[in-house]
């Protein structure tokens, strides 16, 4: 009985994941503001079988879709990690990997990454990136002129060889204590690397 409801489980989280291959047609692809997210009953609670991921639903207004459709001016869709609440929860705004079904809408699994508003109406990601088999080193990166005002950190007391090491002068410049982000990949350009690794 174990082994049957473990076999179900795994088919089920297998499901909330895209394999090797092309994206699925009801996958959607767009940048959100984050609205909330909340904690939800383990899909084993009350069942013979075992969970290895933190279950959250989560709810975004959607301000720009780059792939798919989206009906609504809000999405809401199920979020399972491993590894308990994930990181772009905690920014305002994310690049999401949404699946919508019949069943319900799931976010691909570690699919969502924090993006910040750019001087050319568009959203980028600061830095190098490396998710599977999408890999972006320094010297690939982009230039990108981030809105007035989106900061990436503040020196604070650190001396300058330790801002050095911590804030990459090829990516990173510091004003008067306060980060900023000169290098990194556009959304769009990270949505058509993510799919390109698809196919």
């Amino acid at each position: 009985m174990l082994f049957h409801s473990l076999t179900a489980l795994l088919a089920f989280s297998v499901a909330q994941q895209t394999t090797a291959g092309q994206p699925p047609a009801d996958l959607a692809v767009f940048v959100g503001r984050f609205v909330d997210i909340r904690e939800l009953p383990n899909v084993c609670e009350g069942k013979d079988c075992i969970s290895l991921d933190a279950r959250y639903g989560a709810t975004y207004e959607v301000l720009k879709t780059l792939r798919g459709s989206i009906s609504n001016k809000t999405i809401s869709f199920e979020v399972f990690d491993h590894y308990g609440l994930p990181d772009f929860t905690r920014y305002e705004i994310s690049l999401l990997f949404v699946e919508q079904s019949k069943d319900g809408n799931y976010l691909q699994k570690y699919h969502g990454f924090a993006v910040d508003p750019t001087i050319d109406g568009s959203w980028g990601y600061c830095g190098p990136f490396s998710f599977g088999k999408v890999k972006v080193e320094i010297k690939d990166l982009q230039d990108i002129d981030f809105v007035p005002g989106v900061v990436f950190g503040a020196v604070g007391s650190l001396n300058n060889r330790a801002i050095r090491e911590q804030y990459n002068p090829s990516i990173y410049e510091v004003k008067n204590g306060l980060v900023y982000c000169r290098k990194g990949l556009k959304a769009e350009k990270l949505v058509a690397l993510f799919l390109g690794a698809r196919e």
